[in-house]
């Protein structure tokens, strides 16, 4: 124990000595609220005046009678949790779903353990002797974190108010518990699934899938309202503003605050959505007229449509998610189209700091931890450092390779993204009759598109075989639009001497460089998009 010696002409300061130097402290007796004798201490003062000054605020406290009655050394967790909890709802820090969660936490996994303990006396050892047992017991790493999480804030929050002299719990560690669920979705099964809800939904239902997948919250989605969506036009194309002002949860069915600051935002969207958004607006105002309820600018768009009240926000799971997994399968919930969309967004190259305030998130690392790995971002990362590690034709890279080609039967095509929320790039969709090639916003020579098939289908072997006629078959892909069909020809003779694909026909080119007149660049650009059929 340190020895503390009284400050000369400094009542109720004390000084004591550390390895690094000398250091002050207070204490201080008092009656605590239950009339018992206590005394209110605190250390770790650089000089007597930081000490003298936290005591006079603390007599001050007592004077004014400001003191937190609970201020006594024998506080338990059970007390200052329920004070905690309260001062929370009455200041609106926490929403009642965040309540709920805390209570629910506390009473399954803290209470009988420590509620009637001192703070004072919940040892560290003891608390990880605690969470230790807890991992042994099965509990996933998001529950282990979650119900640490309110210790810590319990005890953050006494210490900050002077009722512990310290929070002796924090930075505690949880090693070992199972890893959290996985929520990560493959593109097929996200194509499947939205190919069965086209056919199981109807397109009031669909709108609100949509909705989810470009990343909301399902809270969110609950608590559309018409005065959310806002129609306009930029150059001639149309586009929705939508505006999130309140969440429904189950807690809040008839809406409260969102979940945090910076998800109150406004996101646009433009393409074919814009035609199921229009169809839910007027669906909305039929099942409000039919069922005799007021149209205003705070009515919320999604109802039950027999009743005419707004959908309860756990509906959304059963009525929209449950029917597509009964038919397909796979499940999926509201928050995984959430993770997918940062998930894909990310990997396609898109701002970081743009998406994050599209999710609403409030700094880019939370952001970040929303992506999942997905074999497409594994084989982007190997396809962009082929030419870096195997340059010089030392090795040979078998991670791309035609397995990795997805396959998909024409009839199918239409139920690959019903609309294109963020461009998929640098992506090869294979078909039964032919193949299509999509890269990204960029105009550069067509016969990197053309090379980017070669090296992903027959591979580096295949490419090393053309090296002769690369040059010769550039210099034509950059000529005049007159000498195009040329060129086709000369790839052609490329792709058939080795009897698999033929270039057919190019479909269209970019609009930036049609819009521009710029003909002469027709398949020079690389969201030209091409057309390849099998000959064998």
């Amino acid at each position: 124990m340190r020895q503390w010696r009284e400050v000369p002409r400094h009542p109720n300061v004390y000084k004591y000595e550390t390895r690094r130097g000398t250091r002050y402290g207070i204490r201080r007796g008092f009656k605590n609220s239950e009339g018992k004798r206590d005394e209110y201490t605190k250390s770790g003062f650089l000089s007597w005046r930081d000490a003298e000054i936290e005591l006079k605020r603390f007599e001050a406290s007592l004077v004014s009678g400001g003191l937190n009655p609970l201020t006594h050394r024998g506080v338990t967790l059970n007390a200052y949790f329920e004070a905690l909890i309260k001062n929370r709802e009455e200041l609106g820090v926490w929403r009642p779903s965040t309540v709920l969660q805390k209570k629910t936490y506390y009473r399954k996994h803290l209470k009988t353990k420590f509620g009637d303990r001192p703070m004072s006396k919940i040892s560290r050892s003891e608390y990880q002797q605690f969470i230790d047992e807890k991992i042994k017991s099965g509990l996933a790493q998001t529950t282990m974190q979650t119900l640490n999480s309110v210790m810590q804030i319990i005890m953050n929050d006494a210490e900050h108010n002077d009722i512990i002299r310290k929070n002796m719990l924090r930075g505690i560690l949880i090693n070992g518990a199972k890893p959290p669920k996985d929520v990560s979705i493959t593109d097929e099964d996200y194509a499947t699934f939205m190919s069965a809800a086209k056919k199981i939904l109807n397109k009031y239902q669909l709108t609100m899938l949509y909705l989810l997948a470009l990343g909301e919250r399902r809270e969110e989605l609950a608590g559309l309202q018409f005065r959310s969506f806002k129609r306009g036009t930029n150059d001639g194309e149309a586009y929705y503003e939508i505006t999130y002002y309140v969440g429904r949860t189950p807690q809040q069915p008839l809406g409260g605050p969102l979940k945090t600051p910076s998800s109150y935002r406004t996101n646009y969207v433009t393409g074919a959505i814009i035609d199921y958004i229009d169809y839910s607006l007027q669906y909305a105002k039929n099942v409000l007229t039919r069922t005799h309820r007021e149209i205003t600018p705070e009515t919320f768009i999604y109802l039950n449509e027999k009743t005419g009240m707004p959908i309860h926000p756990s509906n959304i799971n059963r009525n929209l998610f449950q029917r597509v997994k009964d038919e397909t399968g796979i499940e999926l919930r509201p928050h995984m189209l959430r993770h997918y969309f940062a998930t894909q967004a990310l990997q396609d190259g898109l701002p970081q700091m743009s998406v994050m305030h599209w999710l609403g998130h409030k700094n880019i690392d939370m952001t970040n931890d929303y992506t999942r790995p997905t074999r497409e971002g594994g084989l982007k990362v190997i396809n962009g450092m082929q030419s870096i590690l195997f340059k010089n034709g030392t090795a040979t890279c078998t991670a791309i390779s035609s397995n990795s080609i997805r396959f998909y039967p024409r009839k199918q095509q239409k139920s690959i993204s019903p609309f294109a929320v963020s461009p998929r790039l640098n992506e090869m969709l294979l078909f039964e009759d032919g193949a299509r090639l999509f890269e990204g916003n960029r105009c550069a020579n067509a016969f990197k598109l053309f090379l980017k098939l070669v090296s992903v289908v027959f591979g580096k072997a295949f490419l090393d075989n053309l090296r002769c006629g690369v040059n010769h078959t550039l210099s034509i892909l950059q000529a005049k639009t007159s000498d195009f069909t040329n060129s086709l020809d000369n790839l052609n003779f490329f792709l058939a001497s080795f009897g698999q694909f033929n270039i057919v026909g190019i479909l269209s080119s970019c609009s930036v460089c049609t819009s521009s007149g710029a003909s002469s660049n027709r398949g020079s650009c690389l969201n030209t998009e091409f057309i390849f059929d099998r000959l064998n």
